[in-house]
């Protein structure tokens, strides 16, 4: 793994202890360091930190009128580290070469793993705030410093692509490209934009859940075709130990499923959920279930005091995607039965869910 984990940051949670062979990047989002907007001013405060209040005073900002209290634990007011598994090897890296840092260490993990099977996960920090890019990327796009940040993005998934093709691999390999949310509002024009979508990140509308999702290998996933039907993160797990022929632990619930016969376009395949439910995190023991979607209906519904659940609005995503308009009162038998499918979810999900890790 290369890239942010954000899992868990202390030694246990790391990710070369859950799964992965070796892991180098930080720990978490590139944004929790000293040198976040929201932090309490100082007097003489260095480039970065003026840089940063000076890029959240230009781009909107939503929150740069108010300040963590630090003194109560709010704030980041420990350094950044970049680690090699327990190791860290700097504090506040500059975020202009992570980008290229990421992809340089891809690039030799596939040179080095050429003749044998082998999985890359590469999260990239970008294009999560704060924004940056090499030098030699700005001005590249119209759309500014996200802008940029996206080519260069985009330079790196194909620097991959043509390491894969020199070394003879690229059709016996499957590239999943995708986003893990919708845009960070809060941030303004760095945060970037869900087009027709309402809301972004953080929230139960399409803004926030509805991302790309690319899969790509030569030979067996047809070329050029786009599908709407559901899938989900939750689906790369079952779908990569299918195609390497492993099985999936007993005695666990995996919420994901196989998608190789959406993939492979097989005759008549469709999405693996009849149902998709959406969640918020809460704290043990609620479970914030905030909507379930069917076909074109998603209702949207909000946890009462008890632990239960209130119908919030319904929505016709086919004739509305931009969730502009309830059609609840129109629709009232829709309501009432995915309101029961999701209190059914909710039991589902109290019963089977896993413990959090914790620490003594």
């Amino acid at each position: 793994m290369i890239g942010k984990w954000h899992l868990g940051s202390r030694p246990e949670f790391l990710p070369h202890r859950h799964g992965f062979d070796h892991w180098f990047g930080i720990p978490y989002s590139n944004d929790m360091w000293r040198y976040h907007p929201k932090m309490p001013p100082t007097d003489d405060e260095d480039e970065r930190m003026q840089a940063a209040r000076e890029r959240a005073d230009y781009t909107g900002f939503a929150g740069q009128e108010s300040f963590y209290d630090v003194e109560a634990g709010q704030g980041f007011p420990e350094p950044l580290p970049l680690m090699l598994d327990d190791e860290v090897l700097d504090y506040e890296p500059d975020q202009t070469k992570l980008t290229s840092l990421y992809t340089d260490r891809a690039l030799a993990f596939i040179d080095e793993n050429r003749s044998r099977p082998f999985f890359l996960y590469l999260p990239h920090a970008m294009p999560h705030v704060p924004l940056f890019r090499a030098r030699r990327n700005e001005g590249r796009s119209v759309r500014g410093l996200y802008g940029d940040v996206i080519e260069e993005i985009d330079w790196s998934v194909g620097r991959i692509v043509e390491r894969l093709r020199r070394h003879g691999i690229d059709r016996n390999t499957v590239i999943v490209f995708t986003s893990d949310n919708g845009p960070w509002l809060q941030y303004g024009v760095d945060g970037g934009s869900a087009g027709m979508l309402r809301a972004g990140k953080g929230t139960s509308y399409e803004g926030g859940m509805r991302v790309p999702g690319i899969f790509w290998w030569p030979g067996k996933i047809p070329g050029g075709r786009v599908s709407s039907e559901i899938v989900s993160n939750m689906d790369v797990l079952p779908t990569f130990a299918a195609l390497a022929g492993a099985a999936l632990p007993e005695g666990l619930t995996v919420d994901g499923h196989d998608l190789r016969p959406l993939l492979f376009d097989e005759p008549g395949a469709r999405s693996p959920y009849d149902q998709f439910f959406y969640f918020a995190g809460a704290a043990p023991p609620r479970v914030r279930l905030r909507g379930v979607r069917e076909g074109r209906w998603k209702l949207l519904t909000r946890p009462d005091a008890d632990g239960g659940l209130n119908a919030e609005a319904l929505y016709d995503l086919h004739e509305d995607v931009g969730e502009k308009f309830d059609r609840a009162e129109r629709f009232p038998a829709v309501v009432e039965r995915l309101l029961g499918d999701a209190h059914a979810m909710l039991e589902r999900i109290r019963a089977e869910r896993r413990p959090l890790g914790g620490t003594e």
